[in-house]
């Protein structure tokens, strides 16, 4: 849609990115191959305790892991742009747009596996047409007035609305949902050094500035979630990393 409403060159910027941001996704889809099988054992099973917990400790997992990945992206995007080229910057909103849509879904965990495995699945089928439906319409209204960014929006709007769809599916018919005050604390941690990284630009080269300013956020990053105990399974893996490269 977005070459109907805006230059053709656009679309290029889009598509950009768009296959920046959906390096965000990857540990959801990671996941999602392992857990799948398991939500369906226990819906078959209906082992509701064991599925209630693991609901929450993927949640939070995700949201860690991905954190990090959209903090690394979203702060480092204008500085990765200047190498891609400073054609490509008009698609930074974009990226936002998308990184947050991608972070937002990860942190929903095993939702798409309980309700696709379950007999609910037709529900949220019916909801993801809205869900496209009202994404179409968006475009439509935004693109001429936002251009690209427009695009970005839309699709984060969509996102938000039909994931918080599942969630209350989930909730309604399963009366289970997957957060908790460790997942509050984790955005908070997300949002405030977004904040403090986002709009602090280095003036050198912008490769070094990437490998600069990426190792200090993932530093603080890291440390703060493991200080906190974000995620207790997360901070077991790295005990167990630097034990075996201790013992070494």
């Amino acid at each position: 849609m977005i070459g109907k409403y805006v230059a053709i060159e656009n679309v290029a910027y889009y598509a950009v990115a768009i296959y920046i941001a959906t390096v965000i996704g990857v540990p959801a889809r990671a996941m999602h191959q392992i857990t799948y099988p398991m939500v369906a054992g226990m819906l078959n099973n209906k082992q509701w305790e064991d599925m209630r917990i693991l609901y929450k400790k993927s949640s939070l997992s995700l949201l860690v892991i991905s954190g990090l990945l959209f903090l690394l992206i979203c702060c480092n995007i204008k500085s990765l742009y200047l190498i891609v080229g400073p054609a490509y910057a008009t698609a930074i909103y974009v990226v936002l747009c998308i990184s947050a849509s991608k972070l937002l879904d990860n942190c929903l965990g095993i939702n798409n596996a309980i309700v696709f495995n379950s007999d609910y699945y037709r529900i949220v089928l019916a909801i993801g047409v809205m869900a496209v439906i009202v994404a179409v319409i968006l475009n439509m209204v935004l693109i001429p007035t936002l251009g690209i960014n427009g695009a970005g929006v839309a699709t984060l709007i969509a996102t938000v609305g039909y994931s918080l769809a599942k969630l209350l599916v989930v909730q309604a018919k399963f009366k289970m949902q997957p957060f908790s005050k460790k997942s509050l604390l984790t955005c908070g941690v997300i949002a405030t050094l977004f904040c403090g990284f986002y709009f602090w630009d280095f003036s050198f080269n912008p490769l070094v500035a990437i490998v600069v300013k990426g190792t200090m956020l993932g530093s603080i990053y890291l440390i703060l979630s493991y200080k906190l105990e974000l995620s207790l399974d997360i901070n077991n893996a790295i005990d167990s990393l630097l034990g075996n490269v201790f013992k070494r």
